[in-house]
């Protein structure tokens, strides 16, 4: 298993983004970190949509949150404003 998360700007030049963008890597063997790292970006998320009174109500969305968190493969973004996540799962 392999999960790669990227944290990327949204916006390309725009002042006041404060933050770096990177990449993390886990392998078969750091399963456990990945999970936890990707339940406090669905976290991060969560509180972005609800910070902007916006609702998670898009099904497609929820599901994948439940497939992220299970570490099933597959490729999921979760915008949290000014970055966005980007989770590619390989098993």
């Amino acid at each position: 298993m392999k999960v790669i998360i990227e944290y990327k700007k949204n916006h390309e030049g725009v002042e006041g983004v404060i933050g770096k963008e990177r990449k993390e890597v886990y392998g078969e063997y750091e399963e456990r970190l990945a999970k936890e790292h990707i339940e406090e970006i669905v976290e991060e998320h969560e509180a972005y949509l609800h910070e902007n009174g916006l609702v998670l109500e898009d099904q497609d969305t929820m599901n994948d949150i439940e497939a992220a968190t299970n570490l099933h493969e597959g490729e999921y973004y979760f915008d949290v404003g000014d970055f966005t996540y980007y989770i590619t799962i390989e098993k």
